[in-house]
């Protein structure tokens, strides 16, 4: 994981996303057990993030 710079929370608060911006990464983690249950890579390093509801 690198240097955490932006999170948020999916609109039902079970999941947090933050960005981790040395490490190039998105950790997903669940709200509840304060654990890391994936991690995504990404290809740039996005300073923000955002999770739009669908319903």
């Amino acid at each position: 994981m690198g240097s955490p710079i932006s999170l948020t929370t999916t609109p039902n608060n079970q999941f947090v996303y933050v960005i981790n911006l040395r490490g190039g990464s998105i950790s997903v983690i669940a709200a509840k057990t304060n654990q890391v249950i994936a991690t995504i890579s990404l290809i740039s390093n996005p300073e923000a993030i955002t999770i739009t509801p669908t319903d």
